[in-house]
């Protein structure tokens, strides 16, 4: 279904092979612009597997796998500030089987990875922007949350959380709110987290 996913479980198992995990390269190609946080967590399970298990595909999808497990579970816990126990559970399972989320969770890739800092960071922004009582720790995750997903995969989830800024103000003209993120904390945190993938 996707090419690069051999590209990924590939380029890890040779990383792992060559004990250098600092180095992504897929025969002579370096990957300096894919981001490390994908090889390290393919990677950690390619080590755990040991060396019998370093052609076996399902090895390199487990990380993306149980990301999505986590994603799933993340949606109900999140959602029950947001929406109620109930609902948040009909919203979690649904998530869990749609088709989208089943593919990803099924595949080496970083789509199926980034599923947990995107979904955590978008619903910790909900809780905010929601709820003024809202405490420290829930933008902390938000920004945790976001540097994890510039490990992972880039800036996908930091373009998912711009666009959504940019919709709520579309709708709001209305910022003010931000101050509840605490970007003065939390922004270095995004970056350090993010900052071994540059």
């Amino acid at each position: 279904v996707d090419r690069t996913e051999v590209i990924w479980s590939e380029t890890t198992r040779e990383m792992v092979d060559r004990g250098d995990w600092s180095d992504p390269r897929y025969g002579s190609v370096v990957h300096q612009y894919r981001p490390i946080g994908t090889f390290w967590a393919q990677g950690v399970a390619r080590w755990l597997a040991g060396p019998t298990h370093d052609r076996d595909i399902i090895v390199y999808r487990l990380p993306g796998f149980l990301a999505v497990t986590l994603a799933v579970l993340a949606l109900f816990w999140l959602g029950r500030g947001l929406v109620g126990p109930e609902t948040a559970l009909i919203a979690a399972a649904l998530f869990a089987v749609s088709p989208l989320t089943v593919l990803v969770s099924q595949l080496a890739i970083a789509e199926g990875l980034s599923l947990l800092p995107a979904t955590i960071a978008l619903l910790a922004l909900a809780r905010i922007y929601t709820n003024e009582d809202e405490t420290v720790v829930t933008a902390l995750l938000f920004w945790v949350a976001v540097g994890i997903g510039i490990l992972i995969n880039a800036f996908l989830v930091s373009i998912l959380v711009l666009v959504t800024l940019i919709a709520l103000y579309v709708f709001d003209r209305d910022l003010r709110w931000l101050k509840r993120l605490r970007p003065m904390m939390g922004v270095p945190i995004a970056l350090a987290l993010g900052s071994p993938w540059l």
